[in-house]
Order: structure tokens, then C-alpha cells, then sequence
């Protein structure tokens, strides 16, 4: 999404904006995207001067819904790649789980089914994201 840059209450819109048209002296300035923390900005401006203003706003944490079958299995999530530092939620499912964007290890897995392992990618904005998990019954026994 675009970020969208408001100038003393007026909607500038999308950035990259030009600055150069604002009078000397201090201006505030909001940037806002679907998904992200707001960000406020105060800015000087001299006469004639170009300012070429880049800003990262912070995601806001991503609800994902979880369904797994069985719903009394075992979720590890961790970032990708590590999997040494995942958190483990329980059932029962679904649940809706609050993440920061990113890459993510799903693993689902419970007693008496196969382990299922899956890569997702977590994208920022306002829309949940939705993972879904069926195990295999395993047919063998030891």
C-alpha cells in the first residue's frame, strides 16, 4: 500500500511528496499506511530548500487464524529458519494467533498423526491471514 502523507491536517497524498511549494518554518507532517503505526514528523523548512523526505513505518502485529484437524494437535510457529526459538500453542482450534509480518515455520503435529511443516509468508496490513493444517492419520504402529 501507499504511504499517504498529511501536511498541517491537508492530505498531501502518496510519497514520494515534494516539499519545496511549503512555506519556511516548522511543519508537521503524518504518514500513514493501511497495516502500519502512524508516524508524526516535524520538519524544518528554509527558504528554497529541497527535502526529500524517507520514512519506514513500523507493520502493526497480523492476526492469522489457525485452523488445524485434529483440533487438540500441537503448533510450533517460529520465524524462518529458527526453529530452536518457536513457541508452541495448543489447541484447540482455531485460534486467531497476533504476529509481526514476516516469514514463518509452521509446524503441526500431535501424537498418533504425521508432522506437518509449511512456510508461510505473513504479509502487513489490516486483512487476517488465514493457515490451515490437516494431519494424516498415521496407519502404522509401533
Amino acid at each position: 500500500g501507499d504511504v499517504m502523507a498529511t501536511v498541517e491536517g491537508e492530505s498531501w497524498g502518496p510519497l514520494p511528496v515534494s516539499l519545496s511549494h511549503l512555506p519556511p518554518g516548522t511543519h508537521r507532517i503524518r504518514f500513514e499506511a493501511p497495516g502500519y503505526h502512524t508516524l508524526e514528523r516535524e520538519i524544518a523548512v528554509r527558504e528554497g530548500q529541497m527535502i526529500d523526505i524517507d520514512v519506514a513505518l513500523e507493520p502493526k502485529p497480523v492476526q492469522v487464524v489457525l485452523e488445524v484437524d485434529p483440533p487438540n494437535a500441537f503448533v510450533l510457529l517460529s520465524e524462518a529458519g529458527n526453529l530452536a526459538e518457536g513457541r508452541r500453542f495448543p489447541g484447540p482450534w482455531p485460534r486467531i494467533l497476533e504476529v509481526e509480518p514476516g516469514t514463518y515455520t509452521f509446524v503441526a503435529f500431535r501424537a498418533g498423526f504425521g508432522t506437518l511443516q509449511r512456510k508461510v509468508e505473513i504479509e502487513p496490513g489490516p486483512k487476517a491471514s488465514a493457515v490451515r493444517f490437516e494431519l494424516p492419520e498415521n496407519d502404522f504402529y509401533e
